[in-house]
């Protein structure tokens, strides 16, 4: 059976659900055309619903296909846009529409698409600091422990990727997912990304150490640079 075919097959058994509002087609799949949707071996749905329910996830196989299948309510997709839920806009901004007997999925769909325009939650003064602190600390405390040679090596590459989460999180950009993380800070940052490539490709552990600080530091520059001690006051529980 052709995969068009498969697909069409399981949204119109999603369709029986008389709570079945809209029906939106994410991910890749979502700017696929007939010729290229063939190629597909695993499609992203998103299913919302008139029901107040609870956010449900199903990931199943039918004839060689994997449908991965978000369910939410109409509620619940309004409170996410409006607390900027990163998963629900990054997945719905640029999705297709597929199914719907709901009027209002159109100005609902163009309000995720102005958030995610409008970029994430802006972090305060406190947020900020909290980053710089926390990401020195674990430098810190990774240098610390350079004599234990696998759990060095193991911290290091974990710091590696909360450095480089940071970045977005201090440049107030969406996250991307892990596989289009180095894709989009070679869009963005030319120094950051060759010093990724560099800690990513080098073999000795020292060495990686030390190309991690001058991440860090590169990072951390145009926010005040890292903060080794913090002052009496408020701090994130995290």
């Amino acid at each position: 059976m052709k995969v068009l075919d498969i697909f069409n097959k399981k949204v119109d058994k999603i369709i029986k659900d008389k709570d079945v509002s809209s029906i939106l087609l994410v991910g890749s799949a979502a700017t696929k055309g007939n010729k290229e949707f063939s190629n597909l071996r695993d499609i992203d749905i998103f299913v919302i619903t008139n029901k107040q329910s609870n956010f449900e996830r199903e990931v199943i196989k039918i004839d060689g296909i994997e449908f991965d299948i978000s369910y939410i309510s109409k509620d619940l997709l309004s409170k996410c846009i409006s607390q900027k839920v990163q998963f629900i806009i990054n997945s719905l901004c640029s999705c297709k529409i597929i199914y719907s007997q709901d009027n209002e999925i159109s100005d609902i769909l163009e309000k995720i698409c102005r958030t995610y325009y409008n970029g994430p939650k802006k972090l305060d003064k406190t947020e900020i600091n909290y980053i710089r602190f926390n990401l020195f600390m674990k430098y810190k405390d990774l240098l610390r422990r350079r004599e234990d040679f696998l759990n060095s090596l193991f911290l290091a590459n974990n710091l590696f990727k909360e450095a480089l989460v940071s970045y977005f999180k201090l440049n107030n950009l969406w996250i991307p997912k892990d596989k289009k993380l180095l894709k989009e800070i070679e869009k963005r940052d030319e120094r950051l990304f060759f010093l990724s490539e560099s800690f990513i490709k080098e073999g000795i552990t020292d060495k990686k150490i030390e190309l991690l600080e001058k991440i860090i530091y590169h990072i951390l520059k145009p926010f005040g640079g890292p903060l080794e001690y913090w002052l009496k006051g408020k701090f994130p529980l995290k």
